[in-house]
């Protein structure tokens, strides 16, 4: 996959008990495959600082020290799932 895909959904947050309090809003997904150059528009990149950036190292381990793709392919094999 190289395009950038935007995925639009919506979330839920409620509480009950003595104080009642529930909202819904918008929120928006980015997929993508987090390994190979993307295709995306302008605001978008990979590594580059722009509007929107997704960095290895702020994803899979302490801020500004993640591994990004081969954090996930870890966990995911720690936790039994094929990837």
């Amino acid at each position: 996959m190289r395009r950038v895909e935007h995925v639009p959904g919506r979330t839920f947050h409620g509480r009950k008990g003595a104080v009642s309090n529930r909202f819904v809003y918008g929120i928006d997904y980015v997929l993508l495959d987090a390994e190979r150059p993307a295709d995306a528009p302008w605001p978008f990149s990979r590594r580059k600082g722009r509007l929107f950036a997704l960095r290895n190292e702020d994803h899979g381990g302490p801020p500004g020290n993640g591994r990004g793709a081969a954090w996930v392919r870890e966990v995911l094999a720690e936790n039994g799932i094929a990837h």
